[in-house]
């Protein structure tokens, strides 16, 4: 993860939050992604949108809601980021498996490369070896 972001007011709250980081969709794909964490969607906004569809609201929290909340919004936040933190260290593992299968294949081109060209070298020694020793026994006839 490389970036988190913070907007502050004039009370010295965090009005919003949003994280940069690596999102991993595949082995094949992870790409940069901007998460908003807070603000959450404020519960108003929730019953604007399901108006059509919810009549009447009417909850009873033990404890009381603030007290849920409490609790539960940070646990909440923790959450996402740790969401967002595994996301880029899997996003780094696949791309240090990339970086490593790469050189792995560049490796074995090269060793097979410079295996043919030393086992030619060798032959041509070889072979001229036994020139050499065919033209002593020709000279020796």
């Amino acid at each position: 993860m490389k970036l988190l972001s913070a907007t502050v007011d004039a009370k010295k709250e965090i009005d919003s939050l949003n994280v940069v980081y690596t999102f991993f969709e595949s082995a094949a794909g992870f790409y940069p992604k901007v998460k908003e964490i807070l603000p959450f969607t404020s519960v108003e906004h929730r019953r604007e949108r399901k108006a059509h569809r919810i009549t009447s609201e009417d909850y009873l929290f033990t404890p009381n809601a603030e007290e849920i909340l409490n609790e539960l919004l940070p646990t909440a936040i923790q959450t996402q980021l740790f969401q967002c933190f595994n996301d880029a260290a899997v996003s780094e593992q696949i791309a240090r498996m990339r970086a490593m299968k790469a050189a792995t294949d560049n490796a074995e081109q090269m060793i097979r490369g410079l295996s043919q060209q030393f086992n030619r070298v060798r032959q041509t020694n070889i072979t001229s070896a036994m020139l050499d020793i065919i033209g002593g026994v020709e000279a020796v006839k």
